[in-house]
């Protein structure tokens, strides 16, 4: 009998990630960050992960995210390694696909809160008026913008 392939969301197979460093005397040092990772996620499933600081959490995220490649197993989205999602393939993925909010966020100096919220709509080429009504819904849930704290 063969055996049912299933579809996940993501796959994650043995997954290692790998930060590099130099000596002053040229000695390259690794560190493991991720060791041997492997887990499933289905179509909505919740996800929580915990743990000290310093342990992985936010690497393990970055690479399923798709902002780090692995340096050892696999990541599979929807079937596909994300080693051959590319270009404006990826940029979709994440604009549309993928969120995840980190400790460490990251803002336009130059633009204001609702052009920061706008951002992935612009780049999405999503109406104006769509845009600007979002952008206050956002502002308004969570307090900032104009009169929030």
């Amino acid at each position: 009998m063969r055996e049912k392939v299933h579809d996940y969301l993501l796959d994650i197979r043995d997954l290692e990630r790998n930060y590099y460093t130099t000596t002053s005397e040229g000695e390259k040092i690794t560190y493991s960050i991720l060791k041997g990772i492997t887990f499933q996620v289905e179509r909505g499933d919740f996800i929580g992960i915990m743990g000290s600081s310093g342990c992985g959490k936010t690497t393990l995220l970055k690479t399923l995210g798709m902002l780090d490649l692995p340096n050892g197993g696999s990541v599979c989205y929807k079937g596909v390694p994300t080693d051959r999602i590319l270009g404006d393939k990826l940029a979709k993925v994440r604009r549309t696909e993928l969120a995840f909010v980190f400790q460490d966020f990251y803002l336009m100096d130059s633009l204001s809160v609702e052009e920061n919220i706008m951002l992935p709509m612009i780049l999405g080429k999503e109406k104006p008026a769509v845009m600007k009504k979002r952008a206050r819904n956002f502002a308004e849930k969570f307090g900032i913008g104009k009169g929030g704290s």
